[in-house]
């Protein structure tokens, strides 16, 4: 209230009167902002409070839905009681001065379709028609023929986007259609992205002006292939689009899955942050699905919820963000086969923590029959532990070790110093940890079983 220049405890008495309390202070903040650019007043404002509860979006299109329908009175009176007026008859309208005799509020509606059919008969309405009905007979009509639909088509699109489509600006209709149709869609597959029609027609036009590209892709490609880009605001891309810098995410990774921006900022960020809480997830940020793990979170989590009930503790990036259909595969994996891992998700992890894209690398680690039932988090905290004490060169020199548990291999190493005859000095870095192996497997008579933890085993 602020901005209003008005007492503190009058902006309280204001905002209980309007019901404000609740209300967004960004979404206050851009409709005093619209309001103002029309030139409505301070005063007109503070009489009507409640106004500020609606979106800047929608009391934009709301003013050129009255403007449309021929309203003389764009008063904030009139703005206010939007709903309302619509579903009064025109007669009436009229009668309150709302809107002028002279109007044929029909035709008026017709005249901002464009392009429109020849034959656009609207004749059979009259004055005694509820505003609304003739407002969505006109739309119906026009989106029958522009979509090449039929009637019973259109009425389901109806039903499905009722919310936006009931009372919709015409040119921000006929604006959508036309920059969908210049983007690749056909007239058909709008029916079935119903989202499109109901959008503000500037919020992808500013987009593709001020950044056409992002992340090194054309950004109308991205509106053709994800439909959802199109209704997100050039802010809401740039808000997102930090946040996945601040969390390390390269464009490589961003255009692989850039719907990603259909989420909220606030989204993104608690799904980071909870992610970092989470080993199993965690262990998994360099996979380059690391953001379809963000965008199917809950779905991840309920995935690794149900593992952990299976005491499975291989969760791959695969099972974890599988699509939703193949729910059936996911429980018939985790019930019926045995606790592994996917070699590419092990690849990722090694190589960013041994900083390395040697082929070495799934050389090396092949060398170990149980290379795929280490789980990630365990190779994790290996890796960390060894290389406090051995350069990365050698680790990869004897790959397997990261597979054992820490406290075995410093058990292995105490050993190694305990041997008096042995020439300490004469040991190389990799050497000392091909020994530590070899130590450690004595027991196992060189099996691969000194990897589990309690000398447990796994069949073959």
């Amino acid at each position: 209230m602020k901005q209003l220049d008005i007492t503190e405890d009058m902006s309280v008495t204001i905002a209980k009167k309007g019901k404000l309390l609740k209300t967004d202070v960004d979404t206050l903040k851009a409709a005093f902002s619209f309001l103002k650019s029309f030139g409505y007043s301070k005063e007109d404002i503070l009489t009507h409070p409640n106004i500020l509860k609606k979106t800047r979006r929608k009391l934009q299109e709301e003013r050129l839905v009255l403007e449309e329908a021929g309203f003389s009175d764009l008063s904030l009176w009139t703005l206010s009681h939007f709903r309302k007026l619509m579903t009064k008859s025109i007669r009436t309208l009229k009668g309150l001065n709302l809107i002028p005799p002279q109007v044929n509020v029909p035709r008026q509606l017709v005249s901002y379709v464009n392009p429109k059919p020849s034959d656009f008969d609207v004749s059979n309405y009259t004055d005694g028609d509820i505003l609304n009905q003739v407002h969505g007979m006109v739309v119906k009509q026009y989106l029958e023929w522009r979509l090449e639909a039929t009637s019973d088509e259109i009425e389901t699109l109806f039903r499905v986007y009722r919310g936006t489509l009931r009372y919709k600006s015409i040119r921000w209709l006929c604006e959508n259609i036309e920059f969908a149709l210049e983007l690749g869609f056909t007239p058909r597959k709008l029916l079935g992205f119903g989202y499109l029609l109901s959008n503000d027609p500037n919020i992808p036009k500013e987009v593709l002006k001020e950044m056409p590209t992002l992340a090194g892709v054309d950004m109308r490609v991205m509106m053709r292939r994800f439909p959802k880009l199109v209704t997100i605001s050039l802010k809401h891309y740039l808000k997102i689009y930090d946040i996945l810098k601040e969390e390390g995410i390269p464009d490589s990774t961003i255009r692989k899955q850039m719907n990603i921006f259909s989420l909220s900022p606030l989204t993104i960020k608690a799904r980071f942050n909870e992610l970092k809480e989470v080993p199993e997830m965690n262990v998994l940020r360099q996979s380059p699905r690391i953001l379809r793990l963000i965008l199917h979170y809950n779905r991840a989590k309920s995935r690794l919820s149900f593992m952990h009930q299976l005491q499975l503790k291989c969760a791959t990036m695969c099972l974890l963000v599988a699509e939703h259909d193949s729910e059936p595969h996911f429980n018939h994996h985790v019930r019926n086969t045995k606790d592994m891992n996917v070699l590419n998700d092990i690849l990722t992890l090694l190589k960013h923590m041994l900083n390395t894209d040697t082929p070495a690398i799934e050389y090396n680690l092949k060398k170990h029959p149980f290379y795929l039932q280490i789980p990630l988090v365990n190779i994790e905290k290996t890796c960390k532990h060894v290389q406090k004490s051995f350069s990365n060169h050698s680790i990869i020199k004897v790959l397997p070790i990261l597979l054992y548990p820490s406290e075995k291999i410093d058990d292995a190493l105490n050993q190694i110093k305990s041997l008096t005859d042995l020439p300490q000095t004469r040991l190389t870095e990799a050497k000392r940890l091909n020994l530590a192996l070899y130590l450690i497997e004595k027991n196992y008579h060189f099996s691969g079983d000194g990897v589990w933890e309690n000398c447990e085993t796994v069949e073959n």
